[in-house]
């Protein structure tokens, strides 16, 4: 699906449950996109799986930490424009943190 496909259908089907959300090497994903996704299916997310994401940013993961406090895990491992300061929003919001994958 291209990311206007993804973004129709997030806002078409009601995915207010979904739990895990896996976006592993997603080439259409724009951060846009991601925080369209990201208020479709929060709070209840509680997996977030966005290795090799290279449009992810520190801003991103403020709005994800923001929106979706039952994370529990975090893979973003290989994102390029992530720094500490991403940890940071997530520990600040996310107590239910238990498993941070932020290698590379």
């Amino acid at each position: 699906l291209g990311s206007e496909n993804l973004v129709t259908v997030a806002r078409r089907q009601p995915l207010s449950s979904v739990k895990l959300l896996d976006l592993i090497r997603c080439d259409a994903l724009t951060t846009q996109l991601l925080l369209v996704l990201i208020s479709c299916v929060s709070p209840s997310l509680e997996v977030l799986r966005l290795r090799h994401c290279n449009v992810l940013t520190d801003t991103a993961v403020l709005e994800i930490a923001r929106s979706c406090p039952h994370l529990k895990t975090v893979d973003m491992s290989f994102c390029d424009l992530i720094t500490d300061v991403a940890v940071h929003h997530l520990a600040a919001y996310c107590s239910k943190l238990n498993l941070l994958d932020f290698v590379g």
